[in-house]
């Protein structure tokens, strides 16, 4: 798949919520909501409501959320939110969720446990996949103009018939104070070897949890 920088740029900026197809469909305005209350639940419910999203009814769903560090909220995306997330999909009818995640800042498995990620994909019956243990096959390589070795995505998100992102509204300490969640997306992209420039992997697939 090839992607120009404006391309990947529009798409993360034009909606939070992207129906992944095989190709990046063309950026339109974008339409913005704002949910007040304490109940994420409801906010969460709400919010999909208010956009009349239904691109991911009835279909798998692959999520990402934020959990670059094994900090808590507003840091990492509050166990509530995810829960609350999860929970709405399936209400909406999702045939499979799958939570798949990499880490910059620590150990992926061990930030997803400590943020209490892993019981709550466990409770929902989701399924977990640490990118970090995602075999080569496992990922998609990407071309454009901007990138000339290129650069490979996760194939449980570029595959994936619907795709949700859930983000924390934040500034960053490097790299700009703020990057429009666009920051977020690095997480379903692979480690770079600065050795070979090409992804770096383990050599095991992540097991699947199943919830209770």
């Amino acid at each position: 798949m090839e992607i120009s920088r404006r391309g990947l740029l529009q798409g993360a900026l034009a909606t939070s919520v992207l129906a992944v197809g095989d190709r990046v469909a063309a950026a339109g305005p974008a339409r913005v909501f704002v949910v007040k209350g304490t109940d994420r639940a409801r906010a969460v419910a709400a919010c999909f409501d208010a956009a009349q999203f239904t691109a991911c009814d009835e279909r798998a769903v692959a999520i990402k959320a934020n959990f670059n560090s094994g900090d808590a909220f507003p840091a990492s995306t509050h166990p509530a939110t995810l829960r609350a997330l999860l929970g709405t999909l399936k209400s909406r009818r999702a045939t499979q969720l799958t939570l798949a995640e990499r880490s910059g800042m620590g150990d992926t498995r061990n930030v997803l446990t400590s943020t209490g990620a892993v019981d709550v994909v466990k409770d929902a019956g989701a399924q977990l996949v640490v990118l970090d243990e995602v075999e080569r096959e496992g990922w998609a390589p990407m071309r454009g103009a901007h990138w000339p070795n290129g650069f490979h995505a996760a194939r449980v998100f570029t595959d994936a018939p619907c795709v949700v992102q859930t983000m924390c509204c934040k500034t960053h300490r490097f790299g700009g104070h703020v990057t429009l969640s666009l920051k977020n997306t690095v997480g379903l992209v692979a480690r770079p070897s600065r050795a070979t420039a090409t992804i770096t992997c383990e050599t095991s697939i992540a097991p699947s949890i199943s919830g209770r």
